[in-house]
């Protein structure tokens, strides 16, 4: 209220200002700690050599076009996938929470039951496996049509999944899943020691 003469009355009961929390922040610090971990998480870009040698005897019953059979060739992949959402889905899931969950809702999940590291890595094995997945597929295809195009021959739309299926079946996706989830661990392994707890 108005003080008296129009002066600025005492502050309200209910509209001050609450005590410090601990260590003079109500921030809590599994929130700094999550944050910090994903910060420093790699980004999930790693290149990988794929090494090629397409037969001169057809493929699934097809006949693969003349330059293409019997053709060496080494292609480098960047595989390049959103580490950090990925891993805080996991977390979320890992925690019974929705994958969109945020970083304030898994720290409060943290905090009321602890953490299961091996959880969170089954749970991000699975989305990340899709994810490398998904971009050797796009990236295979795009490659087939460029070999296609420096090479100058025809592939027909019928013959291109094939060589696509044979290529992506070339690559070890689960050595680079283990690449990408080796990351995770040193990021978790932040997490953990930020936290001070044994997860």
């Amino acid at each position: 209220p108005p003080g008296v003469n129009g002066t600025q009355g005492p502050p309200g009961v209910n509209g001050t200002q609450g005590p410090p929390g601990a260590n003079g922040t109500d921030f809590d610090p599994c929130v700094a700690c999550l944050l910090d971990a994903l910060v420093k998480l790699d980004s999930g870009a790693i290149l990988v050599n794929v090494t090629l040698n397409f037969p001169t005897t057809p493929i699934g019953g097809i006949t693969l076009p003349a330059g293409l059979a019997g053709l060496n060739i080494t292609l480098p992949l960047v595989i390049d996938v959103d580490l950090a959402l990925l891993l805080q889905q996991a977390l979320a899931e890992s925690l019974g929470l929705n994958a969109n969950a945020t970083i304030f809702e898994i720290c409060a999940a943290i905090n009321a039951s602890g953490l299961d590291i091996d959880a969170v890595l089954a749970a991000l094995d699975v989305d990340l496996t899709a994810a490398v997945n998904a971009q050797i597929n796009l990236l295979v295809g795009q490659i087939v049509i460029a070999i296609a195009d420096i090479l100058g021959i025809d592939i027909p739309p019928l013959v291109l999944p094939t060589i696509i299926a044979f290529i992506v079946g070339s690559i070890d996706i689960d050595a680079i899943v283990d690449d990408i989830t080796a990351n995770v661990q040193v990021s978790l392994g932040i997490l953990e020691l930020c936290l001070g707890v044994e997860l």
